[in-house]
């Protein structure tokens, strides 16, 4: 089974031109990277061979401290025990 795009926020697409809306207050810096993720450059050089080895997919989710749907989709959709159970099949990187 293979995971559908998610679009937690249940917006449309951002148009050419349109300002995406500020980071809440508070927001600055990373959020941390979950249990069985990898992170940044050497994060993918790990999960790409972990990926290898084991012959599990990988799944690459860029991310970005300043994007607010980033953020949410870290806090409210990759917390979710469901999502996780989906995710566990694929070596993930952010």
């Amino acid at each position: 089974v293979e995971l559908a795009p998610i679009n937690s926020l249940g917006g449309a697409p951002q148009r050419k031109g349109e300002q995406l809306p500020p980071a809440p207050p508070g927001a600055a810096g990373p959020l941390p990277v979950g249990p069985g993720w990898h992170a940044g450059a050497a994060g993918f050089d790990a999960a790409q061979a972990e990926s290898r080895r084991d012959g599990r997919p990988m799944l690459i989710y860029f991310y970005t401290d300043w994007c607010p749907y980033c953020r949410a989709f870290d806090q409210q959709v990759l917390t979710d025990a469901a999502v996780g159970e989906r995710l566990a099949r694929y070596v993930k990187v952010r």
